[in-house]
């Protein structure tokens, strides 16, 4: 009896190719469709807090005005604790032995002023009040003090005068007082003129005491001219407001001006003094440079 061999077929594993090739399909399209879930649940989560986003960027922009006062506030507090800052950097420099007695010193003397004021006013004074008759105290110490000074200056020029009278020996003076004159009854000139060939050089003459004075003089820069020279017609027109002002004070008064020769023509040293003291009287005698006629 001869063995038989098994028979071949096409089954593997008792499934035909075309039921294999169709389970893998379906896996496929199984795999795919979780996918696809899987995708749209993403997509719901996503936009659930796209939706939870918008409304706080909502409730962001409502608060947009605050968020802005909230900032003009924080710049206004950094202001006010960089003053602070600085102040108590001030008081750190002061020890407690040191501040104590300024502080003491300083409030004694105010309510000393305050005492003296309601007693002779007969009226309380209140802070504002206070700050009030601060700055009348201080615009009325200027105005005396400008008064004073006019005094001082009406008095050395009666003093000037009465030295003139008793150098006389009747002789004529000169007429008006001088506009500037020391505590001493002696003059105080403005300017000094070099007469030249090409003209007059001005160049300032006054003593620094007078510098103040000096700023509410008419045209005195103008005629200064940065000490260029000029001719006698531009002196005279430059010079002629100091001229009109020593005219308009009470009492009537000139200004002073000494002179130097260093021209050679004899022509332009005439011109030259007779401009000068045309609008000024002579401050001590005309002066003759080397090499001048």
């Amino acid at each position: 009896m001869s063995l038989m061999l098994p028979k071949k077929n096409d089954q593997v594993f008792q499934l035909t190719l075309t039921e294999l090739a169709f389970m893998l399909v379906f896996l496929m399209m199984l795999i795919t469709g979780w996918m696809v879930l899987d995708a749209d649940k993403q997509a719901g989560q996503t936009a659930e807090k796209l939706k939870k986003t918008e409304v706080e960027l909502k409730q962001c922009g409502s608060l947009q005005p605050e968020n802005h006062g909230l900032k003009i506030r924080i710049a206004e507090l950094e202001r006010q604790t960089g003053v602070l800052s600085a102040f108590l950097e001030k008081t750190k420099a002061l020890t407690a032995k040191d501040a104590v007695p300024a502080i003491m010193e300083d409030l004694t003397t105010a309510v000393a002023f305050k005492k003296a004021f309601e007693e002779a006013s007969g009226k309380r004074l209140d802070s504002h009040s206070a700050t009030q008759q601060g700055w009348n105290c201080i615009t009325a110490q200027a105005k005396n003090d400008a008064m004073e000074k006019e005094r001082q200056n009406l008095i050395n020029q009666v003093t000037f005068m009465r030295n003139q009278l008793e150098s006389l020996n009747g002789k004529k003076g000169f007429g008006q007082p001088p506009c500037w004159v020391d505590n001493n009854g002696r003059v105080q000139r403005l300017l000094a003129v070099e007469v030249t060939d090409q003209g007059l050089v001005v160049r300032p003459g006054w003593p620094a005491e007078r510098d103040e004075d000096m700023k509410k003089l008419p045209n005195v820069q103008a005629l200064i001219g940065g000490g260029k020279a000029q001719s006698p017609a531009a002196f005279h027109a430059a010079a002629l407001p100091l001229l009109e002002w020593g005219k308009k004070q009470s009492p009537e008064c000139r200004l002073y001006a000494s002179v130097t020769i260093s021209a050679t023509r004899v022509d332009a040293s005439l011109a030259g003094q007779n401009a000068v003291f045309d609008h000024f009287f002579p401050y001590g005698k005309v002066t003759m440079q080397k090499g001048g006629n």
